[in-house]
C-alpha cells in the first residue's frame, strides 16, 4: 500500500509541476505571439496606408496637369476673344473655359485636402512623408523580422509541449513501474519481517 501512496504522491507532484509550469509559459508564448501578430498587422496597416497615400498623391498631381491645361485653354480663349475684338461679353468658349477651370480647381481643393489629412495620420503614426520609399523599406523589413521571431516563439513553445509531453509519459511510465514494483516491495516486506 506504501508502493501505491508513493506512486500517487509522484504522479500528482509531476502533473503538479508541468501544469503550472506549462501554463504561464504558454500564457506568455501566447501573449508574445499575439503581440507579433499585432505588430504585423500594424504595420500591413501601414503599409497599405503608405499606398493609399501615393495613389492620392498621383491624384493630385494629374488635378494639378488638368488645371494648368484648362488655365491655358482659358487663356487661349481670353486671346481669341480679344482678337476677335469681342471686349464687353465673355463669349461661350470663355465661360465654358473658365467654368472647367472652377470645377478642376474646387476637385482639385478636396484632393489636396484629403491627401494633407492622409499625411497627417501617416506622420501622427511615425511615417515620414518625405521618404516614402524608405519607409516602405523599413516597414517590410520589420513585418519579416516580426514574422521570423513569431515563427521562432512558435518552434521554442513546441518544443517545449513536446517536452512536457514527454514528461507526462516518463511520468506515467514510472506510476506503472511503482505499481509493478508494489508485489516485489511487499514480498521483500514480508521476507524481512
Amino acid at each position: 500500500m506504501a508502493a501505491s501512496s508513493r506512486t500517487y504522491e509522484l504522479s500528482f507532484m509531476l502533473k503538479a509541476a508541468t501544469d503550472s509550469s506549462y501554463q504561464a509559459a504558454f500564457a506568455k508564448a501566447k501573449q508574445e505571439l499575439n503581440e507579433f501578430q499585432q505588430e504585423i498587422n500594424r504595420n500591413n496597416s501601414l503599409l497599405k496606408d503608405i499606398s493609399a497615400y501615393e495613389k492620392q498623391q498621383r491624384a493630385v498631381e494629374q488635378l494639378t496637369q488638368k488645371l494648368r491645361e484648362k488655365q491655358e485653354a482659358q487663356e487661349r480663349a481670353d486671346a481669341e476673344a480679344k482678337a476677335a475684338g469681342a471686349t464687353d461679353k465673355f463669349t461661350e468658349q470663355q465661360i465654358k473655359a473658365r467654368n472647367e477651370v472652377a470645377k478642376v480647381t474646387q476637385k482639385l481643393g478636396e484632393q489636396q485636402t484629403k491627401l494633407n489629412q492622409m499625411g497627417a495620420a501617416l506622420e501622427e503614426a511615425g511615417v515620414d512623408t518625405g521618404n516614402l520609399s524608405e519607409e516602405q523599406k523599413k516597414l517590410t523589413q520589420s513585418i519579416e523580422e516580426t514574422k521570423q521571431q513569431q515563427e521562432e516563439l512558435a518552434e521554442e513553445q513546441q518544443k517545449w509541449l513536446d517536452s512536457v509531453a514527454e514528461m507526462n509519459q516518463m511520468a506515467a511510465t514510472a506510476e506503472i513501474l511503482l505499481a509493478a514494483m508494489e508485489p516485489l516491495a511487499n514480498a521483500w516486506k514480508e521476507c524481512v519481517d
